[in-house]
């Protein structure tokens, strides 16, 4: 029979001692579905130059045929842009592969080995030409298996990308608990509370007589809803393993998925439940440079999802939460699995489309890092070009020159455009077709070579991440296109499809100079940069010629006086002599620049606040003194007379000095990165997580540490304590006058002309045409 349906995830399991991969899915009648196909994972012994290949299979047959059960084929395939000599080696199962490569990787006449250290879901998906959430066509046959409808896979027909997804039925969900001793222990602190959003519709299921019956009422929920799509926030790293931990501690085993399955670990940290896509949200958020904050709360601002009080709870305040204000504790509750289905709802169609691009299951493409990202995007491609991919292995980080980087004219500025080039350095390399199996280490001819390079790459043919990019930017131009023709809810499924692709796109250029690329190549990431450096000193030249004023450059930007005309023909400059794009990305109606590189404030045409670099939006700065800086950056740009900006930074400090303050704005945060024991130097946060850590608080490399400064007497470190033990009256408000405060009011002053006693004392009204 023939079937159609949506790809959610695919796994892979040992089923009636059969290697199997299992392919749940969504049919177009809204089914829930698995399809179960038999697979035998191989991979690829590539053999070194000279060695007698028939000898070689001979010797390998023998081999194989007294130890495992595995099939031998020989190949002619590329590996690192040459072609070479292959054998195929099928095993019965992963282990069987795994023993296989143990013993061949180090044999005589091996140069390399590849695709061992894929996935056997991956490597089926490459094999069979599927991609995670796609509509394929497939022929079937009933099968009994496990809690829910199931086929044995016969054949593939086709798959489609474009169509747009079934109905996802989605839960978001979190758990509570709390530790009057500190950090919530899933050996000896219950969960008092679990919170469910799914479809709008909230549910909370609170700890009464037994732990036991609160989680399988959780459970029962799960499989009574169904959800193709379980969220959380944070919950790789607590929700998920909690649950599990209560639950074999009450026994009770949290089996939710849709094969009746607990939870495992996969790659990259992330917690799988089968037939179900677990998205933690956390990780998207932590890809989000403009949240400096990593929490709920900073997430709701960034995608304006209305709050009426904050949702975050701490550890520290947790337990007096659920003993003595509980009402207010399940509202919080309420509204965080409210902000994750919004959230969810408004990244859903970018987090598909990144995951059809790189092959990534969805559940996945978030928590891998942007280098595993693209690594799987080029891997995929690699594959389908008949391109052998080189095993990831961590190699020395070899230095390299950036991007340039001008300095600023300090002060203000009118009327400024900001030059942004379109994908500049992938474009680059596309264009010079710059690529590991394209490098001529010594010698180039002469239609290789890069002016002021030693090396060079060939042009006679697309090298890997030249068809890689190719395909990217036509996508991406396609999407564009479409988009200017549409409206409404498609045109924002086009925009979050066009989003992942110029992310995807972007990160190939940072990947090539990642030790940890497959395909680390220090030349491919060394020539990009030299040429992105050339072009834009040719542009700066260029705008000299023009008569357009410069004011600052920054790797793939420029910052010019605003003139229509001369940019324009400027863009057509780009455009005929560098074959490159470059765009009006934004306009300011004044900017200013402080003395230092990547530091500025700009008002935009539409009268909001750009900060870029400054402690205003960074996080290691208490919220006090962020926006001391942020009135007065916003009084310089926005008022005339400057005497304005010296008078809201006299107030600040009087304020402060007042003790005018919320306890919340004192706090300053900052992240363990590393064991505490491996901190040799007595520094405020460090000594604050030892203190925690004494009180029964877990801190573990990446955890924030929240603290204040008091008043008192002795080092910095011996003053700081965690905020929740400070009372207002206690904090040392001259520290943070003298240390936070005045620093940050005086960047921006600084950069103007104004001193320390300008701050202090009553001078002379200026305004801004003094300067």
């Amino acid at each position: 029979m023939r079937l159609k349906i949506w790809v959610l995830d695919l796994d892979h399991e040992v089923i009636e001692g059969r290697s199997t991969v299992r392919i749940w899915g969504v049919t177009g009648e809204g089914d829930r579905v698995v399809l179960l196909d038999e697979f035998h994972p191989y991979f690829y012994v590539i053999i070194d130059k000279g060695v007698d290949v028939n000898s070689f299979v001979k010797r390998l047959e023998g081999f194989a045929a007294s130890r495992f059960r595995v099939e031998v084929n020989r190949e002619k395939l590329r590996f690192r842009g040459a072609e070479v000599d292959t054998v195929r080696v099928v095993c019965r199962s992963p282990e069987e592969l795994q023993k296989m490569f143990s013993v061949l990787q180090k044999a005589e006449g091996v140069l390399e080995t590849s695709l061992d250290d894929l996935r056997p879901a991956t490597l089926y998906m490459m094999d069979k030409g599927l991609c995670p959430c796609s509509w394929i066509t497939v022929q079937v046959e009933p099968v009994e298996y496990g809690f829910q409808p199931a086929y044995r896979l016969i054949g593939v027909e086709d798959v489609n990308l474009d169509d747009k997804p079934p109905p996802l039925r989605s839960v978001c969900f979190k758990v509570f608990s709390s530790s009057p001793w500190g950090t919530p222990n899933p050996d000896s602190d219950p969960i008092l509370m679990i919170s469910v959003n799914s479809e709008g519709e909230v549910a909370q299921f609170e700890l009464k007589e037994s732990e036991g019956e609160l989680i399988q009422e959780f459970i029962d929920y799960v499989r009574t809803v169904d959800p193709d799509v379980m969220a959380g926030f944070g919950s790789n790293f607590f929700d998920i393993p909690y649950l599990l931990g209560r639950g074999l501690k009450v026994n009770c085993p949290f089996n939710a998925s849709r094969a009746r399955s607990q939870p495992h670990q996969s790659v990259y940290g992330h917690f799988s439940v089968a037939g179900r896509l677990h998205v933690d949200l956390r990780d998207l958020v932590e890809d989000i440079q403009e949240i400096e904050l990593k929490d709920l709360d900073s997430a709701a601002e960034f995608f304006s999802i209305p709050l009426s009080e904050r949702v975050e709870v701490s550890e520290f305040e947790a337990a007096e939460l659920w003993r003595s204000r509980r009402t207010e504790l399940k509202k919080r509750e309420r509204m965080a699995v409210e902000v994750m289905r919004e959230m969810l709802a408004r990244n859903m169609d970018f987090m598909i489309t990144l995951s059809q691009l790189t092959g990534l299951p969805l559940d996945h493409v978030l928590t891998a890092a942007v280098g595993f990202r693209v690594d799987s995007y080029l891997v995929k491609e690699a594959f389908q070009m008949g391109e052998l991919p080189p095993r990831r292995r961590e190699q020395p980080y070899m230095t390299y020159a950036g991007g340039l980087v001008l300095k600023p004219k300090p002060g203000i500025h009118e009327n400024v455009a900001v030059m942004d080039f379109k994908s500049m350095y992938p474009t680059l390399m596309l264009l010079y077709n710059i690529s590991p199996d394209t490098l001529v280490e010594e010698n180039p001819p002469i239609e290789a070579q890069i002016e002021g390079l030693p090396y060079g790459f060939k042009r006679d043919k697309p090298g890997l991440y030249a068809s890689a990019i190719s395909k990217l930017l036509n996508l991406r131009a396609e999407l564009k296109r479409r988009l200017n023709h549409v409206e409404g809810p498609e045109a924002r499924v086009l925009a979050e499809r066009e989003r992942a692709v110029k992310v995807l796109t972007n990160a190939i250029y940072g990947y090539a100079g990642w030790p940890g690329a497959r395909w680390y190549c220090r030349e491919v990431a060394e020539a990009t940069a030299h040429l992105g450096r050339e072009m834009i000193k040719r542009v700066l030249e260029k705008c000299r010629t023009m008569g357009l004023a410069v004011i600052y450059g920054d790797t793939d930007s420029v910052f010019v006086k605003h003139d229509a005309s001369k940019l324009a023909e400027l863009r057509k400059w780009v455009e005929k002599e560098l074959k490159l794009e470059i765009k009006v990305d934004k306009l300011y109606r004044r900017l200013m620049f402080t003395e230092s590189k990547k530091k500025y404030a700009g008002l935009t045409e539409d009268g909001s606040v750009d900060i870029v670099g400054m402690e205003a939006v960074r996080s290691d700065w208490p919220s006090v003194a962020r926006n001391a800086q942020k009135a007065v950056l916003t009084a310089i740009l926005k008022e005339p007379n400057l005497e304005d900006a010296l008078k809201k930074a006299r107030e600040v400090v009087l304020n402060v000095k007042a003790g005018k303050v919320k306890k919340d704005e004192w706090i300053i945060w900052k992240t363990v990165t590393k064991p505490l024991e491996e901190y040799a130097v007595k520094t405020p946060h460090v000594e604050v997580a030892r203190k925690l850590v004494e009180k029964g608080w877990k801190m573990k490399p990446g955890g924030k540490v929240g603290y204040i400064i008091k008043k008192g007497t002795g080092k910095l470190h011996e003053k700081a304590t965690p905020y929740m033990e400070v009372q207002g009256e206690e904090v040392d408000r001259e520290y943070y006058v003298e240390n936070l405060i005045v620093p940050a009011v005086m960047r921006p002053l600084t950069a103007l002309g104004f001193t320390r006693k300008d701050l202090e004392a009553e001078p002379e009204p200026r305004r801004l045409t003094d300067f």
